[in-house]
């Protein structure tokens, strides 16, 4: 009997998520991202298969060659009963839908943010404009001595009145 489940006894998902921030690996001049799997799923045909994997693997070294990525990490695997795949693509899109719900409300937020700076900017720009010391003009009050320069003095005669009427 072979030990290798078939493709038509097996269905598989794992979702994969970048590793912090988009991490990537330089190799000579091509550039790898690194992807860190955190969760998968298998679905098996017969329940009995399913069982048999899940118990022989769970708890045992992955294994491969010393130097490898994934030597001493360790399978985490449970058989879940009562579980269906339909269940598995409604919580998974339902993941999602809350994800992006939380992305659009975030970006709505630092939208809300970065208009309310704006507008403090230019509010404080306005405002130093308006009371910046360089651009300010006081008119001076007239004085007193101005004021009597201005009027004419009774104690003097107007010449040309004077001389307009006796002429």
């Amino acid at each position: 009997m072979n030990s290798e489940p078939s493709n038509d006894n097996l269905t598989v998902d794992s979702p994969i998520e970048a590793a912090d921030n988009d991490q990537s690996v330089t190799c000579g001049r091509k550039r790898k991202k690194i992807y860190r799997y955190t969760e998968g799923w298998i679905e098996f045909k017969k329940k009995s298969v399913a069982k048999m994997v899940a118990n022989t693997l769970n708890g045992k070294q992955i294994g491969g060659k010393r130097h490898t990525k994934f030597h001493d990490a360790l399978w985490n695997m449970k058989y879940l009963k009562r579980f269906k795949w339909s269940h598995l693509a409604e919580q998974m899109a339902y993941e999602k839908a809350l994800r992006d719900q939380k992305l659009r409300l975030e970006i709505g937020r630092a939208k809300r943010e970065a208009t309310f700076y704006a507008e403090m900017i230019d509010r404080n720009r306005h405002k130093r404009a308006i009371y910046n010391d360089n651009n300010r003009t006081y008119k001076q009050r007239v004085t007193d001595e101005q004021i009597r320069q201005q009027k004419p003095n009774p104690n003097e005669l107007d010449e040309e009145l004077l001389e307009s009427i006796f002429k």
